[in-house]
């Protein structure tokens, strides 16, 4: 409970199911964008 002593928001943020939810899925985007391979001109 010392988080939420803190204040700290992104801490909080993580208390919060909604926020952690978001917080992921925007997490797997960047992880697929960054394992995508790369799209050119030859390999469309």
């Amino acid at each position: 409970m010392r988080i939420a002593h803190k204040r700290d928001p992104e801490e909080l943020a993580m208390l919060d199911p909604e926020m952690r939810a978001k917080q992921d899925a925007e997490g797997k985007t960047e992880f697929q964008r960054f394992f995508e391979p790369p799209t050119t001109g030859d390999n469309k």
